[in-house]
C-alpha cells in the first residue's frame, strides 16, 4: 500500500508538469497566431491619432493632423478610413500638403473610389481616404490633414466630435501582408467661452484698484506730486481661463513694464474671449502731476512763484534747461507765466508757474546793479514794472532809506521781497565805461546791436570806450584778434569797476549783433537775405535775439518785407548803407 501511494505522488508531480507545459505551449501558439493578424492590432502596429485644436470658434476653418504613432517597427503599406463629424461641422478636404523627403516616413494619397487610380494631394469626397506606400512606412508617420469648417453660429462651450470610422491598416507580417480588424478613433473639440472680463486687476504695492469691479470699465487714478511712482506692471486675471489680454496693443503684457509721463496716461486693457468674438475694454487713465523745482532761480513753492530777475526770454530758457522727460515749456512774459506742457502732440498744460521779473533800464549782472547815470529812489521805483515786488533800498551801512528823492550811490543795496519773503539782493556799483551813441544797448537781453558790417574787433572796442583788457570772443569761444571782423553771435566781455579781467574783477558780457549779418560770418551775402526772408515767411522759426536785431534793418522793432527788401538792395549795390536816416 505504501508503494502505491508513493507511485501516485510521483505521477501527480509529472501530471502537474505536463499541464504547465501544455499551457505554456498554448500561450505561445496564441502569441504566434496574433502575429499572423488573427488577434489584436494596436499593440503590434500602432495608434491613429487625430490632433485638433481643443478650442474652436464660430466660422473658423479647422485643420487637424492625422498621424500613425507606431509602437512596433513593422512596415505599414496602406491605411483607409471614413470620416464622421458632429453637427455644425462641415467637411472641406483631406490633404497631404507637406513635402516628403527620403528621410521621412510618408504616405501618398489616393482617391477613395476604385475607378480612379490617379494620385492626388487632396480629396473632394467627404467619405474617407486611402493612403499607401509600396515600400512600407516604419515607426509611424504623418498621414494627412483633415480640414473642416465650424458653423457661424455656435453656442459657447458647445462640444463637437471629429472621428475616423472603419479604419483598416495593412502591414507586413513577417513577409506576408496582413490586415488589422477595423477600428474607430475620435477626438473632442469645444467652442470657446464668450466671457471677456477680468476677475481682478491691480498694480503691485499700491491700492489703486481696491474698488475694481469686472463690469466697471473706466478708472481714473491720480498720482500726486512727490509720489515716487513712474514705472509699474499690471497684474490681472481673466474670468475665463482661455481669454487673452492686450494693453495698448501689447500682447501678453503681464511682464511688461509701463512708464508714466506727466499728465494723463491712458491704458486700454482689451480682453478677448476664448471664442475670439466677444471683447471688453477697460480704460485706465493715470494722471501724474508735474513736480516743478529748480536751483537756478528762487522758487516759492508756497505761492508757486518763480523769480527770474531781469533775465531775458532766451536767458530764462537757457538757464532752466530741461524740465524733465516728455515735457516742454512755454514761457509767456506778457502774462508772466511759465507753462509746463506735455510733449505728446496734445500739449496739455501740466503745470503753470507765476513769474516775477525785475524790469529796469540799467544793466544788472550777477546781482550787481550798474549805475551809468544818477538815479533816485523814486526813479528806480518807476522803472520796476512788477507791482507784486516789494523794493527796499539800503545804504552802505545797511540802514533802510525812505527818502524817495535820495540819489542812489555806489555801495547801496537793493532788496526785493514777495509776501515778506526775500527773493534777491543787489549791490549798486558805478560802471566806468560808456557806449558810442551809434550803438543800441539792450541791458535786458545783453545785446549790443547796430554794429556795422566790416567793423573790426579793435574798432568796436574804441566805440565802447572801455579799458584795453576787454576781450571779444568768436562763436567757438576763441579770442578774436584785433584786425578780425566781428560777427553776429560774437561776445564782448567788458571789465568794470576799474579792475581788469586778469585780476578776477567783475565783468559784463554782451552778445554782438552786426546789422545785416544774419548767419554770423561778419559779412553780408545772399544767404543772409535768404535767411531773413525765410524767417519773415515763417519757414525759419528760430532766430536768436542778436539775429533778430541784425535783421531789423528799418529799426522799427519788427521784421517785415521792407527789412528783407532793404537788405537785398544793399547786397545788390542799390543801397550804399543799411543805416536808416531820420528823413527816410
Amino acid at each position: 500500500m505504501k508503494k502505491v501511494k508513493e507511485l501516485f505522488n510521483k505521477n501527480r508531480i509529472v501530471s502537474i508538469f505536463i499541464i504547465v507545459f501544455v499551457l505554456l505551449l498554448l500561450i505561445m501558439s496564441i502569441f504566434w497566431l496574433s502575429k499572423k493578424g488573427t488577434f489584436g492590432y494596436s499593440v503590434l502596429v500602432g495608434d491613429i491619432v487625430i490632433d485638433c485644436p481643443s478650442v474652436v470658434s464660430g466660422g473658423q476653418t479647422v485643420s487637424c493632423d492625422v498621424r500613425l504613432e507606431s509602437v512596433n517597427p513593422m512596415a505599414v503599406y496602406s491605411i483607409n478610413a471614413n470620416y464622421h463629424f458632429s453637427d455644425n461641422l462641415t467637411f472641406q478636404s483631406f490633404s497631404y500638403d507637406r513635402e516628403c523627403t527620403g528621410e521621412e516616413n510618408c504616405f501618398e494619397l489616393f482617391e477613395a473610389t476604385a475607378d480612379n487610380e490617379e494620385n492626388t494631394n487632396e480629396f473632394a469626397s467627404d467619405n474617407g481616404f486611402v493612403v499607401l506606400n509600396t515600400n512600407g512606412v516604419v515607426d509611424g508617420g504623418y498621414i494627412g490633414t483633415l480640414k473642416f469648417k465650424v458653423a457661424d453660429h455656435i453656442e459657447p462651450n458647445e462640444e463637437f466630435e471629429v472621428g475616423l470610422d472603419n479604419i483598416y491598416i495593412c502591414y507586413d507580417n513577417f513577409g506576408v501582408e496582413a490586415m488589422l480588424p477595423a477600428f474607430n478613433v475620435s477626438t473632442t473639440l469645444r467652442a470657446g467661452s464668450s466671457v471677456a472680463t477680468l476677475s481682478s486687476l491691480y498694480i503691485p504695492d499700491t491700492d489703486y484698484f481696491d474698488d475694481f469691479d469686472s463690469l466697471t470699465n473706466e478708472y481714473y487714478i491720480s498720482v500726486l506730486r512727490g509720489d515716487d511712482f513712474s514705472r509699474f506692471v499690471f497684474d490681472y486675471s481673466t474670468t475665463s481661463p482661455g481669454a487673452t489680454v492686450t494693453i495698448n496693443g501689447i500682447e501678453d503684457p503681464s511682464d511688461h513694464i509701463f512708464e508714466l509721463a506727466y499728465g494723463d496716461n491712458v491704458f486700454n486693457i482689451v480682453v478677448t474671449a476664448e471664442n475670439n468674438q466677444s471683447t471688453m475694454t477697460y480704460t485706465v487713465t493715470i494722471n501724474k502731476e508735474f513736480t516743478f523745482s529748480t536751483d537756478v532761480y528762487p522758487y516759492l513753492e508756497e505761492y508757486n512763484v518763480l523769480y527770474t530777475g531781469s533775465d531775458s526770454y532766451d536767458e530764462i530758457v537757457t538757464k532752466l534747461g530741461s524740465l524733465g522727460e516728455n515735457v516742454l515749456y512755454n514761457l509767456d512774459l506778457f502774462e508772466n507765466k511759465l507753462y509746463i506742457l506735455s510733449n505728446d502732440g496734445l500739449y496739455e498744460i501740466l503745470f503753470a508757474v507765476d513769474i516775477l521779473r525785475f524790469g529796469i533800464d540799467y544793466p544788472i549782472y550777477d546781482n550787481i546793479f550798474y549805475l551809468n547815470e544818477p538815479l533816485t529812489y523814486d526813479d528806480l521805483l518807476d522803472n520796476v514794472y512788477d507791482e507784486n515786488l516789494n523794493v527796499v533800498l539800503l545804504d552802505n551801512y545797511g540802514i533802510q532809506i525812505f527818502d524817495y528823492e535820495n540819489t542812489i550811490e555806489a555801495g547801496y543795496y537793493l532788496e526785493l521781497y514777495y509776501n515778506g519773503l526775500q527773493l534777491a539782493s543787489y549791490q549798486f556799483l558805478v560802471s566806468d565805461f560808456d557806449f558810442d551813441s551809434s550803438l543800441v544797448i539792450d541791458d535786458v537781453n545783453y545785446v549790443i546791436s547796430r554794429v556795422q558790417a566790416g567793423t573790426t574787433a579793435e574798432e568796436l572796442k574804441e566805440m565802447v570806450d572801455i579799458p584795453e583788457d576787454a576781450v571779444i570772443y568768436d562763436n567757438n569761444g576763441e579770442v578774436v584778434s584785433e584786425d578780425a571782423l566781428v560777427a553776429t553771435g560774437y561776445t564782448i566781455s567788458i571789465a568794470i569797476s576799474g579792475e581788469s579781467q586778469e585780476s578776477d574783477g567783475e565783468t559784463l558780457t554782451y552778445t554782438i549783433s552786426v546789422l545785416g549779418d544774419i548767419n554770423g560770418d561778419g559779412e553780408i551775402y545772399i544767404n543772409d537775405v535768404g535767411m531773413l526772408y525765410r524767417y519773415y515767411m515763417g519757414y525759419l522759426t528760430e532766430l536768436t535775439q542778436a539775429q533778430i536785431y541784425a535783421g531789423d534793418i528799418i529799426n522799427d522793432g519788427e521784421i517785415y518785407i521792407n527789412d528783407v527788401g532793404r537788405l537785398y538792395r544793399y547786397y545788390m549795390g542799390y543801397e550804399f548803407s543799411l543805416e536808416v536816416l531820420t528823413d527816410e
